[in-house]
């Protein structure tokens, strides 16, 4: 056993080593993978650089919470192999133990484990919210604003979400597309993400700026079981309580569940309920309810035309200056990713009024599209691919024809 424990440690510190040989790897500060994300082989470096960082100095809780993230990030990358991380909250447990760091990343390495119990993680969440370093990065805001919107007992949320919205830390275009999101939604909606990029600003513009505070923010995941809910029920003034079955014979007995909350909380508030675009799931029931609107999709059982809709939007409703603000300026990569979805957006708003013969309308759309496009960090074919997606539906509404019959019959 001693021989095998030897191995294994040896393995962990060798990590990194190989494609790395011959070159010194300076040890970087990051973000998270969503802002800004790498390849499995620059956090294996990372991770090897860190490691090194902690054995100059064993107590240091940033070297030891970099180790730790790029461990984290590699697992994520690559084959979901936990053995790294937990040997590095072992050596933490030895070296820096009873420190913020420490219990930070306990949390999250409990957190995604499923023989777990969810509250043994979440102890060590609420003692790291009461040793919260007086510096923050990025890793410290995104976990512990994102915890305490989705956690009871957290009264540190308003003070940490304002601090993570003056730090400057976030992306001030991802901040502007969610501004845009959710000006076009009502302001007494309930809307359901669980995406980073489509909930934790939304967070920030809330608690931390008190903007379109009032909509309601669920975090998806919380949907799924009893002490999620339970907090999501005290927010929204639901006394009744959702009986979940004890097990689940199939993902589709699962899927229809949710499905039952979401009408549950829907029936008990009587708000129209919103879901964020990304991270939609193929094939969820309610899925056959969701309207895509421009940005987001409503909710609803009784049909209707979304198309005026997002025209709506586009011509009286967003920021268009924002809209059109070139990402590739921005330093996060995601940012891109929410740029297209603007482009969605148009693309739906021509297709209308390619139907309704609107020229003026369908030339100043065109030209929002374009310039989306080009601030975008996309290589010249990439773009040309885009706006070519727009183009067919462009001519169509200046040639006067309806894009149902030409472009669809073409591809008859």
């Amino acid at each position: 056993m001693k021989k095998i424990f030897i191995i294994i440690t040896f393995a962990v510190m060798c990590i990194g080593t190989i494609g790395a040989a011959g070159k010194k790897v300076k040890p970087q500060q990051f973000r998270g993978i969503v802002p800004e994300p790498h390849e499995y082989e620059w956090y294996s470096e990372q991770a090897q650089a860190w490691a090194s960082e902690t054995r100059k100095d064993p107590s240091s809780e940033q070297a030891w919470k970099y180790y730790f993230m790029s461990a984290f990030y590699m697992a994520q990358t690559n084959i979901e192999d936990t053995l790294l991380v937990d040997s590095i909250v072992n050596d933490m447990e030895l070296h820096i133990k009873d420190t913020y760091t420490y219990n930070y990343c306990k949390f999250r390495q409990l957190i995604h484990k499923w023989d777990i119990p969810e509250e043994i993680a979440n102890s060590y969440a609420y003692k790291a919210l009461e040793m919260l370093p007086k510096e923050k990065d990025f890793f410290d805001f995104d976990v512990m604003v994102s915890f305490c919107a989705t956690h009871k007992n957290c009264p540190q949320l308003q003070a940490l979400a304002t601090e993570y919205f003056n730090s400057g830390i976030y992306s001030q275009y991802v901040l502007d597309f969610t501004r845009n999101e959710l000006r076009a939604i009502p302001s007494n909606a309930i809307y359901i993400g669980n995406a980073d990029i489509n909930i934790i600003p939304k967070w920030l513009l809330s608690y931390g700026n008190n903007e379109f505070t009032g909509i309601s923010l669920i975090n998806f995941d919380k949907l799924s079981y009893e002490e999620g809910l339970s907090k999501i029920c005290d927010d929204l003034g639901i006394t009744e309580i959702f009986h979940f079955p004890e097990t689940y014979e199939s993902r589709e007995e699962y899927l229809d569940t949710i499905h039952s909350v979401i009408r549950f909380i829907k029936e008990k508030t009587g708000r129209p309920i919103y879901f964020a675009i990304q991270n939609s799931i193929d094939d969820a029931p309610w899925n056959e309810y969701l309207y895509h609107e421009g940005l987001s999709y409503k909710y609803s059982e009784e049909e209707y035309d979304m198309l005026p809709v997002i025209q709506h939007n586009l011509e009286s409703v967003y920021d268009l200056k924002a809209m059109q603000q070139p990402s590739a300026k921005d330093a996060w990569d995601a940012s891109n990713n929410l740029a297209m979805a603007y482009v969605i957006a148009v693309r739906y708003a021509l297709y209308g009024y390619a139907k309704q013969h609107d020229k003026q309308h369908a030339k100043w759309a065109y030209n929002i599209g374009k310039k989306i496009i080009s601030g975008t960090k996309y290589d010249k074919e990439e773009k040309k691919y885009f706006l070519e997606d727009l183009t067919p539906l462009y001519e169509c509404a200046m040639k006067g024809l309806d894009p149902e019959e030409v472009l669809y019959n073409e591809e008859e």
